[in-house]
């Protein structure tokens, strides 16, 4: 297990909320690791900070908080996303609580219009060697467009199923930049998407919550590869 890197020591405060309750840190050149990131945002709250330690909350309480660290993004970065085009996409089931049309419908134009948003279902299968992992793709809804891709999912371990996508969406269109903004997510995951965004020169930029985890390298079942059980 690597050492714990503290905040303080790596990043920068970027932006506070009116009320002081929610901070966004911005970190750059983590490690000096040319395949991370060089660009990382972290979202610091007590509900975060609730939703990942709280074992015992499930059901609508846990959605509700998903719900909050969605709408701490919109407070912290909608001001500097107005007047792009912006467009979501969603990564079903999982992703389906994260919708940012709920957290950006507070402030104009997204009052009256809707965040340009498509939906595809995706499956992460572990391949024939349990090696690695494969993904199975269902009929996606809604087009490739936009120079901003927002994309909000609540847990990304290996990040095999955001990179799966963008893979297949950047052969449709190339966003200028790719937010990826996560309520639990690993620094394994994030690289593996940062490289299919290095492949097509598009600017990757994630925003995590709360914390970065590492991944298990063996998980939940013996012998699996970058599962969802994190340390």
């Amino acid at each position: 297990m690597a050492e714990r890197t503290f905040l303080e020591n790596v990043g920068n405060l970027f932006s506070i909320n009116a009320i002081g309750s929610t901070k966004a840190w911005e970190v750059r050149h983590l490690h000096n690791d040319p395949n991370i990131p060089p660009l990382i945002y972290v979202i610091e709250s007590d509900v975060a900070q609730q939703f990942l330690l709280g074992r015992g909350v499930s059901g609508r309480p846990k959605f509700n908080m998903i719900r909050y660290i969605a709408t701490s993004f919109a407070e912290l970065f909608l001001e500097r996303l107005l007047g792009k085009e912006l467009s979501q996409y969603i990564i079903l089931r999982g992703a389906y609580p994260f919708d940012l049309q709920y957290a950006f419908g507070y402030a104009p134009p997204y009052d009256r219009l809707l965040l340009p948003t498509g939906f595809i279902k995706l499956q992460r299968v572990l391949n024939p060697e349990g090696t690695d992992w494969e993904i199975h793709a269902q009929n996606f809804i809604g087009k490739y467009h936009g120079d901003i891709w927002l994309i909000p999912d609540t847990a990304i371990a290996s990040g095999s199923t955001i990179a799966y996508f963008l893979r297949n969406g950047f052969r449709h269109h190339l966003p200028k930049q790719v937010y990826v903004i996560t309520a639990c997510g690993s620094l394994e995951g994030i690289q593996r998407i940062y490289q299919e965004c290095l492949k097509k020169n598009v600017e990757f930029i994630p925003v995590f919550s709360q914390c970065i985890f590492e991944v298990s390298k063996t998980g939940n079942l013996p012998g699996l590869p970058l599962t969802d059980l994190s340390v």
